[in-house]
């Protein structure tokens, strides 16, 4: 509706006016500590706007592997070398970031390691003449494990393959089209070159190929996800959401799902889950490694503690259920500190 929609764009401006504000204190701080000439700051972010938001006549937002999802902006302020006034209309990516630090504070980038990005600090120094041809693959959807030929993007400087076969599928139809978009002259992505132009279809589909088999070949657990240590001198409060789970639905943040844990030893751990909002819970059920824990308890709260529930030792997958008599209620947060 027309009001909410008012209303969304109203917390959208007022979000950007905040960062703004805080971005500027923190160029204010730099300045007052007499290191703002020292001092490299780089702003970026991750991806395109959900759905309504201003994309610049860009096809696609979040999720999106057209130009509205994946283009973002990326200013460098890097005082003495590169010009306030240089734009660079060059491709680059996050992989870039570590190399272009490394080269721009004089320090060695790792050599124990293939580095997928290239240094960005010969376009920030104004030698975009010395900059090869490259192409960005870019794959996104749902699901624990990345499917092949799904959701995915190879970007030219010039040309870009695209295969959108969609985000919250986990996986694509067989029959799903792949489009050819030439961006010198519809950077908006509305005219599919692929049947003109097969040549090219073919090649970015090869660097496409090359890849997937580079990203899920290199080792075999590769897309495993890894264990969430708990209890360590590192970190002695673990902080587990929905991010982090396996979904049991199999669809990104769920319903429904279990944390992958791992515990040096066993030990007894005080368990508190939290809720968005106050919530009726007549029972939660805990299984964590060992026989399950069931708790009847009637509150109504945002969160309930449950005190010294005992961990297994090693690898534990925990599960939370809770329940208002008649429905599940799916955790938001939950909160582990051990003893």
């Amino acid at each position: 509706d027309r009001e909410g929609l008012l209303r969304n764009r109203q917390n959208y401006a007022a979000m950007i006016e905040n960062i703004d504000r805080n971005f500027g204190e923190l160029l204010d701080h730099l300045q007052a500590r007499g290191v703002a000439d020292d001092t490299i700051v780089i702003f970026l972010c991750d991806n395109g706007p959900v759905a309504g938001r201003y994309v610049q006549g860009l096809r696609g937002g979040k999720a999106s592997v057209y130009e509205g999802g994946i283009r973002s902006p990326l200013w460098v302020r890097w005082p003495g070398v590169a010009d306030p006034a240089l734009r660079i209309d060059r491709i680059a990516a996050h992989v870039d970031l570590l190399p272009t630090i490394c080269e721009m504070v004089d320090a060695a980038a790792p050599t124990d390691r293939a580095i997928d990005g290239r240094s960005l600090a010969p376009l920030l120094r104004g030698r975009s003449a010395e900059w090869p041809e490259r192409h960005l693959v870019l794959q996104t959807h749902r699901g624990d494990v990345p499917q092949p030929g799904h959701h995915f993007a190879v970007l030219g400087q010039r040309y870009k393959l695209v295969r959108a076969s969609g985000f919250s599928r986990p996986a694509a139809p067989p029959d799903h089209p792949t489009q050819l978009f030439d961006l010198s002259t519809d950077p908006g992505e509305q005219s599919d070159v692929a049947a003109a132009n097969p040549e090219t279809v073919r090649r970015l589909r090869q660097i496409y190929d090359a890849w997937w088999r580079d990203v899920s070949t290199t080792r075999d657990d590769n897309f495993a996800k890894p264990r969430i240590h708990v209890g360590t001198a590192h970190e002695a409060v673990t902080t587990l959401t929905r991010q982090d789970w396996v979904a049991g639905d199999g669809v990104g943040w769920g319903h429904d799902g279990r944390w992958l844990l791992h515990l040096d030893r066993a030990r007894k751990v005080d368990v508190t889950v939290r809720f968005r909002q106050p919530r009726v819970v007549e029972r939660t059920t805990i299984h964590a490694g060992g026989r399950p824990i069931v708790e009847r308890r009637l509150v109504e709260s945002d969160r309930i503690t449950f005190e010294a529930v005992p961990f297994a030792v090693g690898d534990v997958d925990l599960r939370i259920t809770c329940t208002d008599g008649e429905t599940t209620v799916a955790p938001y947060q939950v909160v582990l500190q051990p003893r």
